[in-house]
């Protein structure tokens, strides 16, 4: 994924604060996450389960050419909840799931637009105004 996209530069900032939220919820290690997804799943809080593999490559930044689903954002969101939640944190502190689509939001905005503004990018390096996609 190139550096340089207006929407590299949004993917990453989310990201960042994806990692920042799962240190906010204690740090709780992937098979942990993986389970209390499981368990959120079963119980019909969530419609994905978070495999350990999946949330590694999401949190580092680098295997990813775009970002994850919003149903999967929620399960991760949700699931650091649940973290928090087993070990008294603040739930408060985690932000609200209106914050978090709307972060989402203009990330996945950031990630469709070409630098120029001039069509999509999704997933693709841009050549706006200077070649095909």
């Amino acid at each position: 994924m190139p550096d340089d996209r207006a929407g590299g530069t949004a993917q990453r900032s989310f990201i960042s604060e994806m990692r920042r939220l799962r240190r906010q919820a204690g740090d709780p290690s992937l098979p942990s996450m993986h389970r209390t997804s499981q368990r959120l799943y079963a119980e019909g809080a969530i419609t994905v389960v978070l495999s350990r593999s999946t949330i590694s490559d999401v949190l580092s930044g680098t295997k990813r050419a775009k970002l994850p689903s919003w149903p999967w954002v929620f399960g991760f969101l949700e699931t650091c909840r649940a973290a928090a939640a087993e070990t008294k944190l603040d739930l408060e502190t985690l932000g609200s799931t209106a914050e978090w689509n709307a972060g989402w939001q203009a990330a996945r905005a950031a990630e469709d637009a070409c630098p120029s503004g001039v069509g999509p990018c999704r997933g693709r390096i841009c050549r706006c105004g200077g070649g095909s996609p």
